[in-house]
């Protein structure tokens, strides 16, 4: 018997053939001692089995005599694995690699890869730099070759490299024998998951020689948990028909702020499109969409994305696919209006499209957009009319004229004519924006009427959009219009409008105080001034309306009364209420704050962070922002401290997310030294299991510092 052939003697067989009696075969399911060659390979380590848990002094001679047995009949070529160096059978590895395919040996890489992460961290660190090329030059090319010899390796870790030398081996000789829908298969497993042995995926593949990565990047979307993809979920237009939640709604309902919201979202499409995500590392999976982008330009709003949805079993919405193609293919396409891209205040966009990218590089479609809708809103009398290449010609609009992508930068300019502004060519080819007689100011006007309240700008522009979605891409351009409109006046510097004759207050905050202050005869609390200015301004607080008062004593007027109270200077009051000076807002010193700094670090153990609420270490940690930013002008005296601190507490955490991940490292270190063990996804500890599998996650993706994974691999050792 040759040793190879033990690795597919498995347990089952044995039991089944009574060579192990019950009990000894459950001591081998405990143990991971899953074949006859996982058995002698534990017995030719020098260890005893009786170190095996629950292994009786019967197993313990059972499992002695099967593997003395087994030895003995082993062929005169075969050599223990304890002796003073491992051999292979050089020669006929050697040949099976060589023959190996391309698409052969990109499996066994994966193979590899993934084997050697799940190696412990000594054994891991022996063969940490090698590749699948380096194994197969220092292992199967060196017919002497000694895992012994290798640095800092114990007979342990000697043991987990040979099973690891062993389980290549027996890969690449599955691999000589492997069907391409095989190969494939087992391919598209290992890089994307469990997902790709569902008999869809094949039958796809056989079908269109490629595989249905929106299904697996569907599955993929599915199995994310949590409160982030929650969020992307509902902010997002993922899916076709989906109704998407406004930042606002979501907000309220997380108990999140909505800039808090918008920044969770663009993270989790941040890390979605990424060259770290799996999905996109490989363009050759993706090369069989290259057809549904081989147009001048698409439209999400007129993408028939339906057929490859029901072809892929999915329902993404046309702008997911198109974000998708464009990252992708990013030297081939680019997309024109994607809103997950847009940053607050620029143009917005009622469609994506997806262009070729020279395209995109020798027009600027949002000028041209800009353009359009100028003239849309322009006040006219006549219809603007204009020849489309007469247009195209004296534009603006042209970064590179490119005689030759002319055709080509037309095609997609009537394309945002009709889909964006639903305005067609006419029997000669002739644009016609028509006549501009109303003004909005009398649609505004019905809008405030209807609402019967003062209304921001942005809920004035949201319901205008609503009757005329293609006249306005942002709310500044409705303010230009309000400014001259008798009817519309603005209340302060609020961004509320309301109509004239409600007769609203319309001053600034300073304004309704001193309004109210002079309709009254003694002096005032800063809680009853609060109570009068919120009616007319309900985004206030009391703090921001006393500050409000320190800074308008000269302009208007304000005086400080004894028991804090507020008056006005051209005003009399009884005798009983004293003047008091203004009180001095005081600020504290450098060396006041500096003390404060230092006393936070050492109570809490970190540096102030950006994200708390905590009032006191929000401003502490933009004092020291603005200290290490050069913003604050410092003696000598003052930089030398600031270097003493920084000194003093470098190894002190500066980032939030490290203190949480040492947090959880920390309780996964306990769980580990109290119990021995993984923890289970069962009861309290589900939490433990899912910081465990964080961790590890963390650490395949190369998303550690040298220090985090210098602790992980000591964390690893704990299982050992």
């Amino acid at each position: 018997m040759l040793r190879k052939d033990l690795a597919k003697i498995s347990k089952e067989d044995l039991w089944k053939a009574g060579r192990l009696s019950t009990r000894a075969y459950n001591v081998c399911c405990r143990s991971r001692l899953n074949t006859l060659a996982d058995i002698l390979l534990y017995f030719e380590s020098g260890q005893s089995f009786k170190h095996i848990k629950q292994a009786g002094t019967k197993t313990q001679e059972e499992l002695f005599l099967l593997s003395k047995e087994v030895v003995s009949n082993l062929e005169d070529d075969d050599v223990r694995f304890g002796g003073d160096y491992f051999p292979v059978n050089g020669l006929e590895i050697r040949k099976s690699f060589e023959a190996l395919g391309e698409e052969q040996k990109a499996v066994l890489e994966l193979w590899y890869d993934k084997k050697k992460r799940e190696l412990k961290a000594r054994e891991f660190h022996a063969v940490e730099h090698w590749t699948l090329e380096d194994f197969y030059r220092e292992v199967w090319c060196c017919p002497d070759f000694s895992f012994h010899r290798l640095p800092h390796i114990g007979k342990f870790s000697i043991e987990g490299l040979e099973k690891f030398r062993l389980f290549l081996e027996k890969k690449v000789e599955e691999l000589s024998g492997c069907e391409e829908r095989q190969i494939v298969l087992e391919k598209a497993i290992l890089r994307y998951g469990n997902f790709c042995a569902d008999p869809f995926v094949l039958a796809y593949w056989e079908e269109r020689k490629h595989l249905p990565m929106f299904w697996l990047l569907g599955k993929k979307l599915e199995s994310q948990m949590g409160r982030d993809y929650a969020i992307f979920r509902e902010t997002f237009p993922l899916y076709e028909n989906q109704t998407v939640r406004s930042l606002e709604e979501v907000a309220a309902e997380k108990e999140l702020s909505k800039e808090r919201v918008r920044q969770i979202r663009n993270q989790v499409l941040h890390d979605l499109f990424n060259d770290q995500n799996v999905f996109f590392q490989t363009q050759e999976d993706w090369t069989g969409y290259l057809p549904e982008i081989a147009g001048e330009v698409a439209s999400s709003s007129s993408y028939n994305g339906r057929e490859m949805n029901v072809r892929e079993r999915t329902h993404f919405s046309s702008l997911f696919i198109f974000r998708i193609f464009a990252f992708v293919f990013d030297s081939q396409v680019k997309l024109i209006g994607d809103p997950g891209t847009l940053k607050r205040g620029s143009i917005s966009w009622n469609n994506t499209f997806l262009v070729r990218s020279r395209i995109f590089e020798i027009f600027d479609f949002d000028r041209f957009r800009e353009d359009v809708e100028s003239r849309l809103s322009n006040e006219r009398s006549e219809d603007w009319i204009c020849h489309i290449n007469d247009y195209l010609d004296d534009s603006l609009c042209w970064k590179e004229y490119d005689l030759e992508e002319y055709d080509a930068v037309k095609t997609v300019v009537l394309e945002i004519f009709l889909q964006e502004f639903r305005l067609y060519l006419d029997d000669e080819d002739r644009i016609v924006i028509p006549a501009n007689k109303e003004k909005p100011t009398e649609e505004i006007v019905k809008i405030l009427e209807e609402n019967g309240r003062p209304m921001y700008l942005q809920e004035i522009f949201k319901r205008y959009g609503e009757k005329f979605p293609y006249r306005f891409s942002y709310p500044k351009q409705l303010r230009s219009s309000m400014t001259f409109e008798d009817r519309i006046v603005a209340i302060g510097r609020s961004g509320r409008y309301a109509l004239k004759e409600w007769n609203v207050n319309t001053g600034t905050i300073r304004e309704v105080i001193v309004e109210f202050l002079s309709k009254k005869g003694i002096p005032q609390t800063d809680q009853a001034i609060t109570d009068y200015v919120l009616k007319y301004y309900p985004d206030t607080n009391c703090a921001s309306i006393r500050s409000t008062i320190y800074e308008g004593v000269e302009a208007y007027g304000f005086v400080f009364y004894e028991k804090g109270l507020f008056g006005l200077k051209n005003k009399d009051y009884p005798s009983s209420y004293i003047v008091c000076e203004k009180p001095e807002l005081v600020k504290k010193s450098f060396e006041a704050r500096l003390a404060d700094f230092e006393n936070f670090i050492q109570e809490k153990e970190h540096f102030p962070f950006s994200v708390s609420t905590d009032k006191e270490e929000l401003t502490l940690y933009r004092w020291w922002k603005s200290v290490l930013d050069k913003k604050k002008s410092l003696t000598a005296l003052q930089e030398k401290k600031v270097e003493e601190i920084q000194v003093k507490y470098a190894r002190i955490k500066k980032d939030k997310w490290e203190l949480q991940w040492e947090e959880n490292l920390k309780e996964i270190r306990h769980f580990f030294l109290t119990f021995k063990r993984l923890p289970k996804d069962l009861g309290d500890e589900k939490n433990c299991l899912k910081l465990w599998k964080r961790l590890k996650k963390d650490y395949t993706e190369n998303k550690l510092t040298e220090a985090q994974r210098r602790a992980y691999l000591e964390l690893c050792k704990l299982l050992n």
